[in-house]
């Protein structure tokens, strides 16, 4: 038999959505279309505040993109559901699940050292180099960097992937007596820079030698032919 009241059809029973905590998946549209008799005028509507809907209503044919807002839930699948209504038609709900995962654990630098520290003597050789072991302390790939900020020092390698070393040389050079600073950096895309202070002491070079004596001038006196002068 001919149906006289409109009908509402939809091109999906049920939706569902995923993405990783704190981002957005892609809006889906859902077909609204008249499988019935006379016009119809429909309306959207949903029963979660995670759901943005657009039109929210229409007549005749026509689309709903569905977007999903992911800023304040958590981790875990989401329930809730669209309804479609227009008068003399029987409402359509269609339901929703929205599946929220655990966004990924960034890399992180952790080192062996935190703060290194060199003595030498002024104009002698430089002291021995220092190695800072670096690891992955969270998720991911960590593709690091490493530099300084001081002229006396040297850094090998300044990149790596993973774990690895880095050897500190500092280089003595011309330096002064004193105690100079500077920062060996390590830094990753994602991850918090790690700044390890480095503290290099200039001792002052030991004194030559030098020679004193008791006298600075010696006088004898004796007679010609006779004995010889005391020592």
């Amino acid at each position: 038999p001919t149906n006289p009241s409109p009908a509402i059809a939809v091109s999906s029973l049920v939706l569902s959505f995923s993405s990783q905590q704190g981002s957005a998946p892609s809006p889906q549209v859902l077909t609204v279309s008249n499988r019935g008799r006379g016009t119809l005028n429909w309306n959207a509507t949903t029963n979660t505040s995670w759901l943005t809907l657009s039109p929210t209503s229409g007549t005749g044919n026509g689309t709903v993109t569905i977007s999903p807002v992911n800023d304040s839930l958590g981790v875990g699948t989401h329930t809730g559901s669209i309804t479609l209504s227009a008068p003399g038609a029987q409402p359509v709900s269609v339901p929703i699940t929205f599946t929220v995962t655990p966004a990924p654990v960034p890399p992180a630098i952790g080192v062996s050292s935190p703060n290194l520290s060199f003595i030498a003597q002024q104009s002698g050789n430089n002291p021995a180099p220092q190695v800072v072991s670096i690891r992955n302390t969270g998720g991911g790939t960590l593709s690091w960097t490493a530099g300084d900020n001081a002229g006396w020092l040297a850094v090998s390698p300044t990149s790596g992937t993973g774990n690895g070393t880095v050897t500190i040389t500092p280089v003595l050079g011309s330096l002064g007596v004193g105690t100079h600073t500077g920062t060996v950096t390590l830094s990753a895309p994602g991850a918090q820079p790690v700044a390890i202070p480095v503290t290099f002491s200039v001792t002052p070079a030991p004194a030559p030698p030098a020679i004193g004596v008791s006298s600075t001038s010696v006088s004898f006196t004796a007679q010609q032919n006779g004995s010889n002068p005391a020592p």
